[in-house]
């Protein structure tokens, strides 16, 4: 009978020593993991910390912020660039967009469109074209290029409104049928996008923008007042009519 108790108490012991290994191995695994979730997720972060500062829409609750050298005086040379609206306008609207980037769409479907009615079409500014492609954008560059090879020969605008209308199906041969669609000498067309023709000015202007503080797409200057991210028709009408009085 003592024999027996004390193989029981001896089992006993055993299960509890058992439960106890049990939990402790359950806390270490669960402390393993988390950790090297965290130290994974640290470690992407600080890998690509440009990429997402480049991707992300500027924040749109500091529209006017100013930059070093913005105001009356800042110096964007825009006499190589596509515009329109009024060539002698008090108002120019500078606009640095990737015609691959959904942002850059965003602006054109909700606020381009209105401004384009209000004030470009109404002689009351001039609305500049800036390419600002982003390297990480696959069809930005080519695009850009392809809009500049379309302005040759064609109202640059028309193409500009021909991509964001479809940019969803963004490629070299959309590209060049949609010059084709626009009436362009396709021929000419091209042999101006396929030569690589257009590249210094794309990238002119991407330099250009990284001098004045341009950071992602879309980012806008209004005589001077520089303006981040595809903001609301509202914030570039006050932004504006304040310049226009």
């Amino acid at each position: 009978m003592r024999r027996e108790s004390k193989i029981l108490r001896k089992f006993e012991s055993f299960l509890r020593k058992r439960k106890i290994e049990k939990k402790e191995l359950l806390v270490y695994t669960i402390i393993g993991v988390t950790t090297f979730i965290l130290v994974s997720a640290l470690f992407i972060i600080t890998s690509n910390t440009d990429l997402i500062t480049r991707y992300i829409a500027p924040s749109p609750q500091t529209p006017t912020q100013e930059i070093p050298g913005a105001g009356a005086e800042i110096d964007i040379n825009v006499e190589d660039a596509p515009y329109e609206g009024n060539t002698n306008a008090r108002v120019v609207m500078i606009e640095f967009s990737d015609y691959d980037d959904p942002f850059s769409e965003k602006f054109y479907s909700i606020s381009y469109k209105l401004i384009k009615e209000d004030y470009i079409n109404t002689g009351k500014i001039k609305f500049v074209h800036k390419d600002f492609a982003l390297d990480f954008h696959e069809n930005a560059q080519k695009a850009a290029e392809a809009a500049r090879c379309f302005g040759e020969q064609g109202d640059y605008f028309a193409y500009y409104e021909k991509i964001f209308e479809n940019q969803q199906s963004l490629s070299i041969t959309k590209l060049k049928e949609w010059a084709e669609e626009l009436d362009a000498n396709t021929d000419q067309f091209d042999r101006c996008l396929d030569s690589g023709k257009m590249i210094p000015k794309i990238e002119k202007d991407f330099e250009e923008g990284q001098k004045y503080g341009v950071l992602g797409t879309p980012t806008f200057f209004i005589n001077g007042k520089h303006i981040r991210g595809a903001q609301p028709f509202e914030i570039f009408q006050q932004l504006i009519e304040a310049e226009l009085k």
